[in-house]
């Protein structure tokens, strides 16, 4: 199984298919094809992990708890260093790929996240077993979560509403500009 070092995404128009491109810190390349089912599965699933592992989260009524999250996805945003490239999502000891790198494809079939008490491992499967894992701290999942989403909607693919509190983000941001502006 292949250990990221670096994800980063792109999209296949003619394929339909979003890719997550799993960089080893060898140098190795697995590109990953995400259909649009299986990345209408992640949304929803990586906003309910962080929800669910959230150490805010318990403290604050069921009313806030939207804010809550969308406050700390868009702080988690804010305070990472940027990557190497706008799409990327950069994890501990990243290195380039080699010019000749070559790269395999599959089809993404199944993703498990583990949570740890400090780190997120999510797991990518093809039809023949696993191929990829990335460990990645709360920040660099929230990251994630947003390249996911916003490639899903470059696609055109209309997620938004599997999101859970992540479609929300513009509507609290709108709600604490007018408020501060007022």
């Amino acid at each position: 199984m292949l250990q990221a070092a670096q994800l980063s995404f792109g999209y296949s128009e003619a394929e339909d298919r979003i890719s997550l491109r799993v960089l080893a810190p060898e140098g190795r390349i697995l590109n990953i094809l995400l259909t649009r089912r299986i990345t209408r599965r992640l949304l929803a699933g990586l906003t309910d992990i962080l929800a669910r592992s959230s150490p805010i989260l318990g403290r604050v009524s069921t009313d806030d708890r939207i804010e809550v999250m969308v406050l700390e996805h868009l702080g988690a945003l804010s305070t990472l260093k940027p990557p190497s490239t706008t799409e990327g999502v950069p994890t501990p000891s990243v290195s380039q790929p080699s010019p000749m790198a070559e790269m395999e494809s599959v089809l993404a079939t199944r993703v498990h996240v583990q949570t740890l008490s400090d780190r997120f491992v999510l797991q990518l499967e093809a039809t023949d077993g696993p191929r990829a894992e990335a460990r990645l701290s709360r920040s660099e999942f929230h990251r994630l979560l947003s390249a996911l989403d916003q490639y899903a909607e470059r696609a055109e693919w209309n997620l938004k509403a599997e999101a859970g509190w992540l479609s929300q983000t513009d509507q609290v941001m709108r709600g604490r500009n007018a408020a501060e502006a007022s």
